[in-house]
């Protein structure tokens, strides 16, 4: 298992779950976009042997207001305007973003 998932699970608590989560870039950083059932979070990735992980974000469903999703980009915007892109991933972004989507849909019922 790698160490991103139990740092990951240690910032969400024993009430919320990992769902989903890809390589991706934010601010030129490197990390995972983790995707739980209740929020966002961006682990920073650090080091080449020895892996250090950093939270970077951490963004609850409740206070995204919007996704778009272009063939490079992923843009979220949160209740206040602020803008967070990934790029750079190997795993498709409209895979991602529907994923995120189908999410943030799911917390609200």
């Amino acid at each position: 298992m790698a160490k991103w998932s139990d740092y990951a699970r240690s910032i969400l608590g024993s009430e919320d779950d990992i769902q989903k989560s890809y390589p991706v870039q934010f601010k030129d950083k490197r990390g995972w976009l983790v995707m739980s059932n209740r929020k966002l979070l961006f682990l920073e990735e650090e080091g080449f042997i020895s892996l250090k992980y950093n939270k970077a974000l951490e963004l609850p469903y409740s206070y995204i207001a919007k996704v778009n999703v272009t063939p490079k980009l992923i843009v979220i915007l949160d209740g206040d305007g602020e803008e967070f892109n990934f790029t750079e991933t190997d795993v498709n972004l409209k895979i991602i973003g529907k994923g995120l989507q189908d999410l943030i849909a799911k917390s609200k019922q």
